[in-house]
């Protein structure tokens, strides 16, 4: 068998799944049609969106589907995909396992399988999943988290490759166009190719809030600044997320206008507080506000809850770079060590790792060891 890691062979981000749940209510018939038509109009609803209460009303629509059938494999990794929205991943890598024990052909369950032990920094089962998602499932499934893997053990090239097969199999009006097209404009801002990113995000008007904030990350790569900031600046009308408010904020210190950064600071706190009472989705955002505005305690206590939850690379980097502002060089080099054991060429990565954040360009930020 070919190395998914190697070969051509057939994550988009994890919403990519969303495809596929339309098709897998369907094969539910042992609920109600009612119930299953409200639980996908709930689903649809949340894709793409950090409202909690569309995500509290998916829920309560699968909460009726179990209720009806709480044995189908299909119901059972619906479930396993809100539990990924929600950031409980061992709990969706625990479904998954129970619909694929069910029918181990189960395309959702498959590729949580793959999304859930690629964020608990399990790398080794996640491309052991993936190649069976490679054999089992459709390729338009399958690329998209080859290409993620791929990137996370440091062929940047290999997983272009994959993410362009990947759009080439969902041409503009195909419902996935356009998380395909960010995915590849991400990986092409890692690997320097700044402008082709750019033209990607520029190609897809009218632009969500999260594609404006893709396309001001583009825009800072390739030396932009005030046209990012324009960007960061309608993304945050549209959907005020933390990370949106968060680039701002930077920007507004960066430009020493103290009276922007101030109003930034006070939407951040009151969202942390909101954030935290709501499961802490936004974790790595607050960290990185908390710290570079001199709460390094409560940053440090947000980044041990994200790494219990979440122990990826990046949380073991970010963790790293706090314990180092804390004056502890020796834990701090132990989390770097392990952030850095696939060779991840990731400016994200290499930021946490080389003093921190802030609001340099790719080329300004020195590459990872």
């Amino acid at each position: 068998m070919r190395s998914i890691l190697n070969d051509a062979c057939p994550l988009a981000s994890r919403l990519l799944l969303a495809a596929l749940l339309c098709l897998a209510l369907e094969w539910a018939t042992a609920a109600p049609a009612a119930v299953i038509e409200a639980a996908t109009r709930a689903l649809q609803a949340a894709r793409g969106s950090s409202d909690p209460q569309l995500y509290e009303r998916a829920e309560r629509q699968l909460a009726a589907l179990l209720v009806n059938a709480p044995e189908d494999p299909h119901v059972i990794a619906l479930n396993g995909w809100l539990s990924m929205s929600r950031h409980a991943f061992a709990s969706a890598l625990e479904q998954a396992g129970r619909a694929l024990a069910a029918d181990p052909a189960q395309p959702i369950a498959l590729a949580i399988r793959v999304d859930a032990l690629t964020e608990l920094g399990r790398y080794d089962q996640a491309v052991s999943a993936a190649q069976t998602l490679a054999d089992r499932a459709a390729l338009l499934t399958a690329y998209p988290r080859i290409a993620q893997l791929r990137f996370l053990h440091g062929d940047s090239a290999g997983a272009i490759e994959l993410a362009r097969s990947a759009l080439a199999l969902a041409p503009e009006g195909h419902a996935e166009h356009r998380w395909l097209s960010g995915d590849l404009a991400r990986l092409l801002v890692e690997a320097g190719e700044t402008q082709a990113a750019v033209e990607l995000f520029q190609a897809l008007p009218p632009r969500t809030a999260q594609e404006h904030g893709w396309l001001a990350r583009a825009l800072l790569a390739s030396g932009r600044r005030e046209a990012a900031a324009e960007q960061w600046r309608e993304a945050h009308a549209l959907q005020p997320m933390p990370e949106y408010g968060l680039a701002l904020w930077k920007l507004a210190r960066e430009r020493h206008d103290d009276r922007e950064a101030a109003r930034f600071s006070r939407l951040l706190r009151g969202q942390a507080r909101l954030d935290a009472a709501q499961g802490g989705l936004a974790n790595r955002d607050f960290i990185e506000f908390h710290a570079l505005d001199g709460r390094l305690e409560q940053a440090y206590a947000l980044a041990l809850a994200e790494l219990h939850c979440r122990p990826d690379i990046f949380s073991e980097a970010q963790l790293s770079w706090i314990l180092e502002k804390m004056g502890r060089t020796e834990e701090a080099a132990t989390f770097a060590e392990r952030a850095r054991r696939l060779g991840t060429r990731s400016h994200e990565l290499a930021q946490w790792l080389n003093n921190g954040p802030g609001m340099r360009t790719p080329a300004q930020t020195a590459s990872q060891p």
